[in-house]
C-alpha cells in the first residue's frame, strides 16, 4: 500500500516518476524496437513533449486508448489517439 509520500504524479511520464522497474520495462521494450518500426529519437522526445502537455495522461498511460505513451510514441505509424491528435 502506498503512502501519501508515495504516491506517484499522476501527470507524469514513466520516466519521470520513482517506479523505476515498469518504467526499465518500457525502455526496454522501445529499445528493443525494429529499427524500421521505431520512430527517430528526436521525433520520439517531441511527441513525448506533446504528451506531457496532455491534460489526458495519467501515470504514464494514455487515458483516451489506455496504452503506455512512451510505447506509442516510440512507434513511427502510431499517432496520438486524443481528440486533438497532438502528432
Amino acid at each position: 500500500m502506498m503512502t501519501e509520500t508515495q504516491r506517484r504524479c499522476r501527470k507524469c511520464l514513466l520516466e519521470d516518476t520513482d517506479d523505476q522497474t515498469l518504467y526499465e520495462k518500457i525502455r526496454r521494450t522501445v529499445e528493443q524496437m525494429d529499427p524500421d518500426v521505431r520512430a527517430e529519437e528526436a521525433e520520439y522526445r517531441r511527441r513525448l513533449e506533446q504528451c506531457r502537455q496532455c491534460d489526458r495522461l495519467l501515470a504514464g498511460m494514455c487515458r483516451v486508448c489506455g496504452c503506455f505513451v512512451e510505447i506509442r510514441a516510440a512507434n513511427k505509424n502510431s499517432f496520438c489517439p486524443g481528440e486533438q491528435h497532438r502528432w
